[in-house]
């Protein structure tokens, strides 16, 4: 009897691409991942079908959202993952706001 072998997946990490822009007045920080071409989702279409993750409450925490951003991406999908202050006068709902315009308006310079 003969075992079928599966192929080793290839990390999330490795068919992605992450940048880090700015976003709305305050210019906080927002992740950008997107498939790599090529990768194993194929050759990248004119558009992508776009995902926003929002963290939970606590300020500054994109990064916990990354490995299933990664994921995400390297289905096909473009997924934006923005930081935001839920701690700021109106609880952060400028920031979710702005974050939720398209990723072309919104993110607009790169964070140094």
């Amino acid at each position: 009897m003969s075992q079928a072998t599966t192929p080793a997946a290839t990390p999330p990490a490795a068919t992605t691409i992450t940048t880090t822009l700015a976003y709305g007045p305050e210019r906080r920080p927002v992740d950008v991942h997107r498939p790599r071409a090529g990768s194993a989702s194929g050759p990248l279409p004119a558009a992508l079908p776009a995902v926003l993750l929002w963290h939970g409450r606590g300020a500054d925490e994109r990064e916990v959202l990354a490995p299933l951003a990664r994921a995400a991406a390297a289905l096909g999908v473009l997924v934006v993952v923005p930081d935001w202050r839920p701690d700021g006068p109106d609880g952060g709902r400028a920031d979710l706001l702005a974050s939720a315009t398209s990723p072309s308006t919104c993110c607009t310079a790169p964070r140094t």
